[in-house]
This record gives C-alpha cells, structure tokens and sequence, in this order.
C-alpha cells in the first residue's frame, strides 16, 4: 500500500474499485478527502487533491466501470468535488442480496472475513473526539479498505450470480442508486 500523487498507469485498466475516504457523517455532510484505488492485487491512496490534478486518472474513473461499496452515499460525496467516478458496480448491494441478513457494513465485513490492520476509530477518532490521522495510517486503512471493496465484490458477485440473482441486481437495484 502506498500513498501516490499521479495514480500508476498499470491500475488505469481492467476492474478497479474506488473507496472514497469521507468520514462516516451523513453523506450530505461528508466530505472527500482522498480515494484509494485497487485492482485487487495492489492499492494506491491518493488525497483529494492529487486525484483531482491528475488528467489521466480522471478520465479513466469517468469512463470506466468502477466498483464501490454503498455508490449512491459516493456519488453524492464525489458530486461536490472536481471528480467523476462512474460507479457501475455497488459491492455493498451485491452482499445484501447474497444475504439479506447482511444489513450493515459491520456485519458485512465480518460475514466475508474482511478486515483492516487498524480500526476506523483508531486512525480517524470518534465524533466525539475526532483525530488528525497520521499520513502513512490513513493511507493504509483506505488502502485495505478498497482491496475488501474488492474482495467483497467478487465473492459477492459470485454468490448473486450462483443464485441466479443477477437480473434483479442490474435491473432493479442498480437503477435505484
């Protein structure tokens, strides 16, 4: 994992998964600081503002499929930056549909055995006593974030696609974000 200012060129091709680092307020308040991009086997972290500087970066995430996790709550954060992210894929739904005892991001992760090194809280603070993450730390947690994005939305798929689920995922979910 590493922070980057120019996005490599090698993981501007194929999937690729987006998480956009924006706190965890409501999305009309969340702002976007950085995003980490993976293709599933490495993962980069850039802040706002490198991401928003980098020409080819923009156009391949405006013109890509790119996978997230709860698109719609992303789309309404990345609407209020210089950014486009064409959101084509949302693992978070994928996983719901998986199973529907799936209902929040925690148990989520915990039901795909997907982890960080260090908990949201401990790099980023609580509401009620918010930190300024260390560099290196938040690059990190985004980083391994977006590879569980990742990891999520292909066992995920797998799963919708198994159960013959996919129809109602591209038609009737997907149109809903």
């Amino acid at each position: 994992f590493e922070a980057v200012k120019k996005c490599p060129k090698e993981m501007l091709n194929g999937r690729t998964a987006v998480y956009v680092n924006a706190g965890r307020e409501p999305f009309y308040l969340a702002e976007a600081l950085g995003i980490a991009l993976s293709d599933g086997n490495r993962a980069v972290y850039m802040t706002l503002e490198d991401a928003e500087n980098d020409a080819e970066l923009n156009d391949y995430l405006a013109n890509a499929e790119i996978i997230g996790f709860d698109i719609k709550r992303n789309i309404h954060i990345i609407s209020r930056t210089g950014l486009k992210i064409n959101f084509a894929e949302d693992a978070m739904i994928l996983a719901s549909l998986a199973d529907s005892t799936l209902t929040g991001i925690d148990r989520i992760f915990d039901a795909y055995g997907l982890t960080t090194s260090s908990k949201y809280e401990d790099v980023f603070g609580t509401p009620a006593r918010p930190k300024l993450p260390d560099a290196a730390e938040e690059a990190r947690f985004c980083c391994e974030s977006c590879m569980n994005i990742m990891k999520l939305y292909l066992e995920a798929d797998a799963k919708v696609k198994e159960y013959g689920m996919e129809n109602l995922y591209r038609s009737m979910e997907l149109p809903l974000t």
